[in-house]
């Protein structure tokens, strides 16, 4: 065209032809059936229809012999009997003479003490198929028979799961017994077929005002959920699940993927207490189903635990019809499960260590949340980002699959706004005038347009006050302030927590209320009265406060109540060391160990005494490569993890079995060094792991990886020993309650306070008071609390073990001679110049050691682990000896497994509790390194030791705004101490703030209020040192232990400025605030003087 006025004419009419609506119904294809590869087509009709299958699924018990091997589907191999020919790590081959399974097929180990299920990943030739384990391998061993069940990993689905927790096979582990179903599906699905899904692009109403108009869901869609601890992410996903369910008739499913087990408890009890899940006769009216695959697990349950949660969702979609929530947590766990299988496999990594096949795992699972013509899956995924790095390739590829993301804000939750959502920050494909009309549109956006205005004008209102903006400017923030306000919204789901009743905003009161906002309607009315309200249904202020001051009256201060205490059941061992749970697994330890401390003689004869664990067999030393030895035993081959011994050795040298390779060959990893060892040396299968003295022998003393005694003051005497392998508490066994741990230290209890049962990362260089924080928390702990210390060194330098015993000695934690039952620590030590077998099993051994305090003894243990980093540092070193593939960097690809299976261990149980506190070493300060960012995501507490208040002579050198802990919310401590320890915050960084121009201009420059913050600031400063007990004996000081509600009144004193008149240094190096007036009064008297 020629002209403007043609072209926009020929524009008009062709949007006239168009209606409304962006998108046209098409003439319908014929349906087609969905394109299943030729595995899963052999299944179509019985596993991946829409509608589960009303057979059973294979047996959950391991089949007997009975079936003999005969195969009763020549496709598949189904019935067919093979043997185990390799075990390396969650890696088994297994070889069929006839009845080859399929790729995806579960194979059921048998004659087992529980189920094992493998799953076919590669084919390797002569009939051998390559498997990835479901749980841990520990105790299978060569030959070992193998049942091709002829189908794919096979699950319960339907309202029988609602309410109940199972696992990635389909086992419940919530200890409330079978599901009861006739309904199976397999994890293994074909996405939907092209003309099976539905085109229209429809929102998913969700009744919460700030996702209903500023990022709203798509029906079918898959929505990033981003949020740190404490900012109510699990109270949004149980509202979610609540409106779902009773606005759409639609059912919820939660995915754990790869995340802490203590997590997972605590969203059972919280959907228990807001009704969401509810037991007993109630259990058909629970809203949501459960499937865990938690981060102590093997890589192949997290890699499959998203499928599993995705095929309870895919029934109810396609079954039932319904629109159905998917919550994943969390997606990056699945694509670094995947990683590791990879790795596992022998596949070459890609970028960053990633697996090749990245885009296709997260393509197989995304692709089947849909909307179908029957129903839709609606995905909610929280995503982790290592190192807040978008173009790290995990979370980079995980962003081309989403339509929405709902960003949770710290800032906004410290206004005390819920549903804390960043209203800018959140965003949606959605948000188009084409999707959700004109209207919701031009309301959202002026939304945005008004608080981004807001936002732009708070540095403004900081530095010059409101007296200055123009008309204009202050109506802009008036009006911010009560859309800012009205965002909140009180939650169903926390009526229990708040007695504020919930309420549920239809998406056009919302677009109707927040225009009213935008065009001035409710000028006139305070902001206050659009706090934590529905939609705006009041006529005037007087009713609208009257409305609010009984829903104040109704709201009681206490946010939590108590959760009702689950059952326990005992712990789920592996197949291997449930073999052994009665004798050395049991909270009590076992009388004896099983092997002599010295090296046995060859008299045993090599006389099997176990058949399962081929203890007492003799094998040969065939191989010596470093720290890997390799042995051959003619019968009576060892499980995976079981110690062997050298005979004939001048001192004892133990093993540890990590793989099988084949021809009755076993490949160890060494605990010691293998200098003078030689091909055709005999070796002692001990039918068990490694074992270690525990118990209150071992206090005051020092053993290393394999529980001897490294501090020659003779053998420990006791009667108790346990393996170093065991599993972490059962999900029931754990404690659901936030409790904080006491430790007495001000800094510390009052801005950082540490969890019961939590991980603590302790940073800090040398000279700047660690050893010194370790004891006293060592000495307050065993004081307040009656519970004992162990102190593990791993990997660190011989000399700094040796320095922190002698200190240990001189203050009394350590006690020698007849009072050496009074000593309040056990070490253990795996020190830098140890091979790395011994250092990548140190820290386990000061864990078994704690692990005995906690279960036996009821005890409140800490745990110190100096240095974490080492851990993973010696696991990289196995790894490769080991023959693995290295994954990113260079580190193990099992790095996740390897931290996992050791941090699942500390937490908290109805006995007692393990807090650790870990020293993390963060190579050349980069926080992108796979192994300090991999341990980050465990932590729930860090406490900094800075240099720069060393330097002041402040101590503990705690830095308290950079010393963090998730416990630090108003929800666990109460209202009282979270606002005391913000102000606290407050003062100091406007101190800080204020530094630069107290140097240039100095202190006559400031404002009178400036002035007073400052004074305040240096006298919280100084309050916040302590004399420690563990010190006396160097600065002559008597210690201090302070309560926690002594220190809270205490800084809420000079915060209120009750002690402005008080000098600074007699907040300097005392407890209480009574001592300060004492102190203030003594050096008045000598000033006088």
């Amino acid at each position: 065209m020629a002209s403007r006025r043609l072209i926009a004419s020929l524009l008009r009419s062709s949007a006239a032809r168009r209606p409304t609506s962006p998108f046209c119904s098409s003439p319908k294809p014929r349906p087609r059936p969905s394109p299943t590869g030729h595995f899963l087509h052999r299944f179509a009709a019985h596993y991946a229809s829409s509608a589960a299958a009303a057979e059973s699924p294979p047996s959950k018990a391991a089949p007997s012999g009975g079936l003999g091997g005969k195969i009763t589907d020549e496709f598949t191999g189904q019935g067919a009997i093979g043997k185990v020919c390799q075990v390396i790590g969650a890696v088994v081959d297994v070889r069929f003479d006839d009845g080859l399974p399929p790729i995806l097929t579960a194979l059921e180990v048998l004659d087992n003490q529980i189920r094992l299920v493998l799953e076919v990943a590669q084919h390797l030739g002569e009939n051998v198929v390559r498997c990835i384990a479901m749980d841990g391998t520990e105790g299978l061993v060569r030959g070992q028979r193998v049942l091709n069940t002829g189908s794919p990993i096979t699950v319960p689905v339907g309202r029988a799961t609602l309410g109940r927790i199972i696992n990635v096979i389909g086992e419940p582990i919530d200890e409330r017994g079978d599901i009861k179903t006739e309904h199976f599906l397999p994890i293994h699905r074909e996405a939907p077929a092209f003309v099976e899904q539905a085109t229209e692009q429809q929102i998913l109403v969700t009744g919460i005002k700030v996702v209903d108009l500023l990022a709203p869901y798509q029906r079918g869609g898959k929505i990033g959920l981003f949020g740190g601890a404490g900012v109510g992410k699990t109270v949004l996903i149980m509202e979610l699940i609540n409106n779902v369910a009773k606005a759409h008739g639609g059912f919820s499913v939660f995915a754990g993927v790869g995340e802490r087990t203590r997590e997972g408890n605590d969203l059972y009890r919280e959907m228990i207490e807001s009704g969401v899940i509810k037991l007993g006769d109630k259990q058909a009216d629970s809203k949501c189903a459960l499937v865990y695959g938690q981060m102590n697990e093997p890589p192949g349950a997290r890699a499959r635990v998203g499928l599993t949660g995705l095929t309870v969702a895919e029934h109810f979609r396609d079954a039932e019809g319904q629109d159905v929530l998917l919550f994943i947590d969390n997606i990056f766990r699945f694509t670094q499960a995947n990683s590791e299988v990879s790795a596992l496999l022998g596949r070459i990594p890609s970028a960053v260590g990633y697996q090749p096949t990245l885009a296709t795992d997260l393509g197989g699972l995304q692709e089947r949340i849909t909307t179908t013509k029957k129903g839709s899956i609606t995905s909610v995924q929280a995503i982790y980002v290592p190192a807040d790095d978008l173009t790290d390739p995990a979370p980079a590829t995980t962003f081309a699959h989403l339509d929405a993301t709902t960003v949770l804000s710290r800032q906004i939750s410290e206004l005390g706004i819920y549903p804390a959502v960043d209203p800018l920050d959140s965003t949606s494909r959605m948000l188009s005038p084409h999707i959700l009309g004109e209207g919701h549109y031009n309301t959202a956006r002026g939304v945005q347009k008004v608080l981004q205005n807001y936002k732009n004008l708070q540095d403004i209102i900081a530095i010059l006050g409101m007296d200055e903006l123009s008309e204009d400017d202050k109506l802009t923030v008036a009006r911010a302030r009560k859309i800012q306000r009205f965002l909140s919204q009180p939650f169903h789901v926390a009526e229990v927590f708040t007695g504020a009743p919930g309420k549920y905003v239809e998406l056009k009161e919302s677009i109707n209320s927040f225009q009213g906002v935008l065009d001035g309607k409710y000028d006139d009315l305070p902001e206050q009265s659009f706090y934590m309200v529905g939609v705006i249904a009041m006529s005037s202020r007087r009713l609208l406060a009257s409305f609010l001051r009984s829903s104040a009256a109704r709201r009681p201060r206490s946010p939590f109540c108590s959760a009702p205490k689950p059952t326990p059941r005992p712990s789920p061992t592996g197949h291997f060391l449930h073999r052994f749970a009665a004798h050395y697994a049991s909270s009590a330890a076992a009388p004896a160990p099983p092997t002599s401390k010295e090296a046995p003689s060859g008299g045993l004869g090599g006389k099997i005494t176990d058949e399962f664990t081929g203890q007492g067999a003799i094998g040969k030393v065939c191989q010596v490569i470093g720290a890997v030895v390799d042995v051959r035993f003619d019968e009576g081959l060892p499980p995976i993890l079981t110690a062997l011994e050298v005979l004939d050795n001048q001192i004892r040298l133990v093993l540890e079995v990590a793989q099988h390779l084949g021809e009755n060959v076993v490949r160890c990893i060494a605990m010691d060094g293998t200098e003078g060892l030689v091909r055709g040396q005999r070796v002692l299968n001990t039918g068990s792991p490694i074992t270690v003295p525990v118990g209150r022998a071992t206090l005051g003393r020092i053993i290393n990886v394999i529980g001897e005694p490294i501090d020659e003051r003779g053998d420990i005497k006791t009667e108790h020993f346990l393996p170093i392998h065991r599993e972490a508490p059962a999900f029931v066994e754990q404690a659901t309650e936030q409790q904080i741990l006491v430790t007495g230290i001000k800094v510390v209890d009052l801005l950082a306070p540490y969890q019961r049962g939590g991980k603590i990362g302790l940073f800090g260089g040398a000279g700047v008071g660690k050893t010194v924080l370790i004891m006293e928390l060592i000495n307050n702990v065993a004081k307040a609390h009656g519970g004992f210390s162990v102190f593990a060194g791993v990997g660190e330098r011989t000399r700094e073990g040796n320095d922190l015993y002698r200190e240990m000695i001189e203050s009394g934690v350590i006690k020698l001679g007849d009072k050496q039952a009074d000593s309040k620590c056990a070490l253990v030590y795996g020190q830098m110049n140890e091979p790395p077998g011994a250092r990548a099993r140190v820290g386990l051994t000061g864990l078994t050691v704690a692990e005995h305090f906690r279960d036996a003894e009821g005890q409140d243990v800490l745990l110190f682990i100096d240095n974490i980093f080492r851990f993973t540092q010696a696991n990289s070193e196995v790894s490769a000896l080991l023959g693995r593939i290295p994954s990113a960097v260079g580190y193990q690809p099992t790095l996740a497994t390897d931290l996992g299976g050791l941090q699942e261990r500390i937490t908290t149980t109805k006995k007692g509790s393990i807090t650790s506190v870990q020293a993390i070493y963060v190579p050349a300060d980069d926080l992108t390194d796979p192994a300090p960012a991999t341990t980050f995501a465990h932590l729930d507490a860090t406490t900094v030791l800075s240099r720069q208040i060393s330097e002041l002579g402040i101590y503990p050198a705690v830095d308290p705004l950079d010393s963090t802990s998730r416990m630090l919310s108003p929800h666990i401590l109460g209202e009282g101490h979270y606002n005391t320890a913000r102000g606290v915050q407050k003062v100091l960084q406007n101190y800080k703030n204020l530094q630069d121009i107290i140097a240039i201009l100095g202190m006559d420059e400031l404002s009178e209020d400036d002035k007073l913050t400052v004074a305040r600031a240096r006298k919280i400063q100084r309050f916040l040192s302590q004399p420690f007990h563990v010190a006396e004996v160097f600065t002559g000081a008597p210690g201090k232990y302070v309560e926690l509600k002594e220190s809270i009144n205490s800084f809420q004193g000079v915060l209120d400025g009750k002690y402005d008149d008080l000098p600074e240094q007699s907040f300097y190096m005392v407890g209480g605030i009574d001592e300060v007036i004492a102190k203030a009064e003594k050096i008045a008297k000598e000033s006088a003087a």
